[in-house]
């Protein structure tokens, strides 16, 4: 079973706040707006054993040949997928737990403190 936990970005202080306790689900208590909006933490980590969170961006090398990818993780529809950034192949969706048979992932950064990422 993985830990769940979360953590808010605050777009006005430009920094997480990650020691917020609450009881309950988070989809009851906060919607995105403009002061909070949740991230949470997708129960993996990478090559450098950072945790992966939501809204983290990755990049992603292959194991089986050359070639080095970017991807946003999102969480759509009950799952962590990688949304590759500016690829031109069929598949722009990864599912996230399937990434590490096939890549080494390493979090560079994510989509709130680094937008240039994306």
């Amino acid at each position: 079973m993985r830990t769940i936990k979360f953590r808010f970005w605050n777009p006005p202080g430009k920094a997480f706040v990650e020691q917020y306790k609450y009881k309950g689900l988070v989809d009851e208590l906060f919607e995105q707006d403009d002061m909070l909006i949740p991230s949470q933490y997708t129960g993996m980590k990478d090559c450098e054993e950072n945790e992966i969170w939501e809204g983290d961006v990755i990049e992603l090398k292959r194991k089986d040949r050359e070639g080095l990818y970017k991807a946003e993780i999102q969480f759509v529809e009950g799952a962590y997928l990688a949304k590759f950034i500016k690829h031109e192949g069929t598949l722009s969706f990864f599912w996230l737990p399937h990434l590490n048979d096939y890549c080494n992932i390493k979090v560079i950064g994510n989509k709130f403190e680094n937008p240039e990422l994306i």
